[in-house]
């Protein structure tokens, strides 16, 4: 161990990016290391190089250790991947230098960072110095090793989404190709990794295979090479069952496309692409650079992702659930929108896979005859996919006097990889009409309720009770103090789902400090949205938006309007989008969390009423500014735009900012721009985003709603 004695001996810390000269220095210290750090694809480190970068430690010019960390700006916490220390510069305050300016860099973005280390690594107690307290443990991948997750949070603000961090989902996402996994094991052997990390890619990227892999190792590999590949293939991954007629029709459409396209691929690609169309799997992980350009065409025509395994590691730590929610993928599903009804009732309790179990079948048809019969009071939606029923809510609108509507029946029938989606735009639009009731409360009181059905209602903010199976989401439209709020949930007391969150809620407006900070205050509107805290010092803007865009991201009124509607009318499912601009006169939009105001401006097209006048509000849950390319691969599920278009929006330098953004309002009334020009008193036209103050964003949001 080297003592660093003088002044010329100083510990500094640099950002490395992709191109830094010790991006290699960081790869052979995690190889030295890699029984304690876990095997990584060298992709890993380029893409924490690209952003937010790793941060490096240096002493007297020499490489001695790195930190690798990411931001999740939605869920507002921040994480270590991996930190590690040269061996004779260990014991040298080096970690802390490292873990401090990863605080520095994070402690005004997110409320919390966290980092997973083995219980048996024997160093808890160098977490413990660096801050970190241990706040959660479970069983490792490795038979009787235990995993440990450190955090240190920022304030002293509880978070409702804390518990997201701990939450996941290995239901299986993608299948891979055996070129992937061959090149994945040559690096293992490059880098004398004792194992190649296939827990990792199996549990993490809900990796699995087809059938066509064995095709594609028979074809391509011989020798010693087929056989490590079928022993690899064969003893780590799942391999789901595909429906052989089913296999066969999505085969014949894709070879007639192909034709019609005149793209020539290789045969066992094509059946690759087929079986996870077939077998339900959005995401083909290929090493084929062929394959990933055609990513849109196959993506759009066939509900199947082809990206590169860096792509799904990317993917995999997205601040959306883009995984398991994939709006895009709607455009060729032939769904339909019912009521109990038009069912079969019998048929339709036997269908679904998850509705019953055989003991409470007979009572949930009694229970779904008697809301047929009783339509004036119990509302349901039945939506079905290429006429098989798929989401089945039921709601009960008999407790409006109350300002509260419930309900008793939330079922996804049938499990298929756009079940998701269509259980949150479900939702969705029940919250809406609760709203437009001018109801206080929606309460999902279904006792059967699965893991999936859950995590759609945790996904929308819904808070369940602990001592019963009831979710409730507070659904009150208006713009409050913080002292009406706290008003408000006190007067609520009789619904208990919300008297613990409520207590949290009023110490964090009754805290002045708290309410300086957007990240508590950002996360309250979130929980109780639509409502908005009139005193809080979130950013706001104005933001421009063409007709085209805004009818194709989140105005539907628009689309209606438009001859040829929308031109992917998936979109309308969704509840998060990504818009596209330069990054030059960003008006101060440069980080979440804020809010904005949208407004349409004239179309050269015409075919539009009341443009020129702000008619949304949303949420910005991330801001970033990159290349086309790395935007374009991050987004491309939750917008209409494609490379090209992404494109046209780049600065000289070749940068586009992309404004994701979530809880979108449209208003009932558009405020037109001469009204707008009156609250802002300014006369200059409205062509960039414009930063307003808190009074002008409150005026101008209850214009659009009339309040």
């Amino acid at each position: 161990m080297k003592r660093l004695k003088d002044k010329n001996n100083e510990i500094k810390v640099v950002l490395a990016r992709t191109d830094s000269k010790y991006l290699e220095d960081v790869r052979k210290l995690a190889d030295a290391n890699i029984k304690t750090l876990s095997f990584q694809p060298y992709s890993f480190f380029k893409k924490y190089a690209r952003d937010p970068g790793i941060l490096v430690a240096t002493v007297g010019k020499k490489f001695c250790g790195y930190l690798i960390w990411s931001i999740n700006s939605k869920k507002s916490h921040a994480r270590v991947w991996q930190l590690c220390i040269a061996p004779e510069y260990r014991g040298n305050g080096i970690a802390r230098a490292l873990n401090s300016e990863m605080i520095d860099r994070t402690k005004d973005k997110v409320r919390s960072v966290y980092l997973e280390c083995k219980a048996n690594y024997g160093i808890d107690n160098m977490w413990r110095k660096l801050g970190y307290v241990p706040i959660h443990e479970k069983d490792a991948k490795t038979p009787g090793d235990v995993l440990k997750r450190w955090s240190i949070r920022y304030n002293s603000i509880p978070s409702i989404f804390d518990p997201d961090i701990f939450m996941k989902d290995y239901k299986t996402k993608s299948a891979i190709d055996a070129a992937t996994l061959y090149q994945l094991n040559q690096e293992r052997k490059i880098r004398q990794a004792e194992s190649l990390s296939i827990d990792w890619i199996r549990y993490n990227l809900g990796v699995c295979v087809t059938d066509e892999i064995f095709n594609e190792i028979d074809k391509n590999y011989e020798g010693n090479d087929r056989q490590i590949l079928r022993g690899i293939v064969g003893d780590n991954f799942a391999n789901p069952e595909c429906d052989l007629q089913n296999f066969n029709k999505t085969l014949k459409k894709l070879q007639e496309f192909l034709t019609i396209s005149n793209l020539d691929l290789d045969d066992v690609c094509i059946r690759h692409i087929a079986r996870c169309a077939a077998t339900d799997i959005p995401y083909f992980i290929t090493s084929q650079d062929k394959l990933i350009s055609l990513q849109d065409e196959f993506y759009i025509n066939f509900g199947v992702r082809l990206v590169s395994l860096q792509d799904m590691i990317n993917l995999q730590e997205e601040t959306t659930n883009q995984l398991n929610y994939q709006p895009y993928r709607l455009t060729n599903s032939s769904i339909k929108r019912g009521d109990l009804s038009s069912w079969d009732l019998n048929q339709l309790v036997t269908s679904g896979q998850k509705i019953s179990s055989p003991q409470n079948k007979n009572n949930l048809l009694m229970e779904l005859r008697s809301y047929v019969k009783n339509k004036d009071t119990f509302k349901s939606i039945v939506l079905s996919i290429d006429d098989l029923p798929s989401i089945l809510v039921v709601y009960d609108l008999s407790k409006l006097d109350d300002k509260i509507i419930e309900i008793p029946i939330f079922r996804i029938l049938k499990d298929v990889r756009i079940s998701d989606t269509l259980a949150n735009y479900i939702i969705h639009e029940i919250l809406k009409e609760t709203i437009d009731n001018n109801s206080d409360f929606l309460i999902v009181t279904d006792e059967n309720l699965e893991k999936s059905e859950e995590k759609i209602l945790r996904n929308q903010y819904f808070i369940k009770k602990n001592t019963f199976s009831q979710w409730i989401k507070c659904c009150r439209r208006g713009v409050f103090s913080s002292q009406n709020i706290i008003d408000f949930l006190s007067n609520f007391s009789k619904v208990e789902e919300y008297h613990e969150v409520s207590g949290m809620i009023t110490s964090t407006l009754k805290s002045e400090d708290n309410l300086i900070d957007s990240i508590p205050t950002i996360d309250i509107e979130r929980l109780l949205w639509p409502l908005k805290i009139e005193n809080s010092t979130i950013d706001n803007f104005i933001v421009p938006i063409k007709p085209e865009a805004a009818k194709e991201l989140f105005d539907d009124r628009l689309a209606q309007e438009n001859l040829f509607g929308v031109n992917k009318s998936s979109l309308f499912f969704s509840l998060e989008s990504v818009y596209y601009r330069t990054p030059y006169a960003n008006g101060g939009l440069t980080r979440s969390p804020s809010r904005i105001l949208w407004y349409v401006s004239q179309s050269k097209d015409g075919g539009y009423s009341n443009l020129s006048s702000i008619r949304a509000c949303s949420q910005v849950d991330d801001v970033i500014v990159d290349e086309p390319e790395h935007l374009h691969k991050k987004f491309q599920h939750l917008g209409f735009y494609n490379l090209p278009q992404i494109k046209k929006c780049a600065s000289p330098k070749g940068k586009v900012m992309a404004i994701k953004f979530s809880h979108t309002e449209l208003f009932d009334t558009t405020v037109p721009l001469k009204l707008v020009k009156k609250y802002l008193n300014s006369k200059t036209p409205i062509q960039a985003p414009i930063k307003i103050s808190n009074d002008k964003f409150i005026r101008l949001y209850r214009l659009g709603f009339q309040s």
